[in-house]
């Protein structure tokens, strides 16, 4: 009985471990669509992918914490619930704002749902099984990241933007029958020794929160203006206080002391560095497609393929590299295709061929298949076996706040340098910035597919002319936030080579 309901928990994860995959590559595609279908400014398509990554980031550990006392499947069955249910929300969201919130929920139940399925699986197999029942979860989560963008764009293109959040519930619903009705948790409870570390996450949402909303909100409120510094002080005073009441607990939400160990260190930088570029390109890119090279939403789904193809084929070969004596071949090929990666994406422009697009697709998709499956285990290997969950949910939860700080410098950057782009264009063309030609490029920079020029007195010709500069302006902009993403993981390399010398 107890084989046959070990394996049901494998399977019976599966459709929902197909859609977690999916959630992370399926909206970017379509932040497009859903920015000129509910007028939604840049600003708040931003706010769509990072409000995910702050739930990640914020609730990973401590869910996974509150599973180890009321148990890992209850907690399970209530993610699955809660993810159909933010998914229907998202998906007949008639607002921006609203959106935000439903993805927030979304973010809310796949930071219940990792860490507990996780732990399930752990419990339910033996060691030699359990990296057979790992593998198989981490194939089917990289077939979900795979199909993402091209299932998002073809569901766009035949139906809306809706679609891409009502798929979800179908396969979540099938894993929540299989939860309910057939699995039994193995789980042994052990609710005195655990306990939620609830200072510790609130001081993490507090200090991680204050500091993306700075990022992001800044240019707009002002920098030097009192809300913005009393952000900054938020940010600075409850990083100093996370630091101190994590050194004085037990079982902290962050082990500060594992930093001690080097080859662990390098991994966490090596997850912080991944996902820091990932999400960022996964932002613009498809604003690049669709905006610069004007491809359909199929065709930038289609062209985004070879990233998460690649991922999904070198992730096996990653996962063995992990496991022989020499963990730091896969570290330094993952930080290293990053770092080329972001160097041929310099090269985008509004000439773009396909051939450049891949040359620097191909090394994105092996850089995450390496990165994504080895870091894991050897972070893991690095430390006392019975550190293993504490580790996992450390280099989870470090990598969404790349994810969540990454995405907010990056978009912030972006914006500022094509505004002001476009602005010098217009001046070196010696055309009259009048109120109303102003208020249109304000518009024109926060939804361009939205933007009426006849509404503001600006001419067809006029019109065609500030596109072009537009588009130049945001080609020239995606190339200076990739320099400086190149700047950045050129440094991370360093300090990986570094701390893996340093562990050898």
């Amino acid at each position: 009985m107890q084989r046959l309901n070990k394996w049901t928990i494998l399977l019976g994860s599966f459709p929902a471990t197909f859609i977690l995959g999916l959630d992370y590559t399926i909206v970017s595609i379509a932040l497009p669509t859903i920015q000129q279908s509910l007028g939604a400014t840049f600003i708040q398509t931003q706010w769509i992918i990072n409000i995910f990554m702050l739930m990640l980031c914020i609730l990973m550990a401590s869910m996974g914490r509150l599973g180890d006392i009321v148990g890992s499947l209850k907690m399970l069955n209530v993610g699955w619930i809660l993810l159909a249910v933010a998914s229907l929300l998202a998906g007949l969201a008639n607002d921006p704002l609203w959106l935000i919130v439903w993805r927030g929920l979304q973010g809310v139940a796949i930071a219940i749902i990792v860490p507990n399925n996780i732990a399930l699986l752990s419990h339910s197999f033996v060691e030699k099984e359990a990296g057979f029942a790992m593998g198989w979860w981490m194939s089917i989560l990289a077939i979900g990241f795979a199909l993402g963008p091209v299932l998002g764009g073809i569901m766009c293109h035949l139906f809306s933007w809706r679609s891409i959040f009502f798929i979800n519930i179908p396969f979540v619903l099938v894993s929540v029958v299989v939860g309910l009705f057939m699995m039994k948790s193995p789980q042994c409870l052990d609710a005195e020794k655990s306990y939620i570390d609830w200072r510790g996450m609130i001081l993490l949402a507090l200090s991680v929160g204050s500091l993306v909303l700075l990022v992001v909100e800044g240019p707009q409120i002002g920098w030097m203006s009192w809300p913005a510094l009393v952000l900054l002080g938020v940010s600075i005073i409850g990083f100093w206080l996370l630091y101190r009441v994590e050194n004085k607990l037990e079982q902290p939400l962050i082990h500060f002391s594992y930093f001690k160990n080097a080859l662990f260190s390098a991994c966490v930088l090596t997850n912080f560095s991944l996902l820091v570029f990932l999400i960022s390109a996964f932002f613009l890119l498809p604003f690049y497609l669709h905006v610069v090279r004007q491809d359909t939403t199929v065709m930038s789904g289609l062209i985004l393929l070879p990233i998460t193809l690649v991922m999904a084929l070198v992730s096996p070969l990653a996962g063995r590299m992990a496991t022989n004596s020499r963990p730091a071949a896969p570290i330094l090929i993952g930080v290293i295709c990053i770092l080329i990666a972001a160097i041929v994406m310099t090269q985008f422009s509004t000439q773009t061929n396909f051939t450049t697009l891949l040359l620097a697709f191909v090394p994105f998709g092996i850089a995450w298949g390496f990165v994504f499956s080895a870091t894991a285990p050897i972070a893991i290997g690095a430390l006392p076996a019975n550190s293993a969950g504490i580790a996992t949910g450390m280099l989870w939860g470090i990598q969404n706040i790349g994810a969540a700080l990454g995405l907010a410098v990056t978009g912030t950057v972006f914006r500022l340098l094509e505004k002001h782009n476009l602005l010098q264009l217009i001046k070196e063309d010696g055309i009259a910035m009048s109120h109303s030609f102003e208020k249109y490029i304000q518009t024109l920079l926060m939804n361009p597919e939205r933007v009426d020029h006849s509404a503001a007195g600006v001419s067809s010709q006029l019109h065609s002319q500030v596109v072009t500069m537009f588009d130049q302006s945001f080609a020239s902009a995606f190339q200076s936030v990739m320099w400086g993403l190149v700047a950045f993981t050129f440094l991370l390399l360093l300090m990986v080579i570094f701390l893996l010398k340093k562990s050898q």
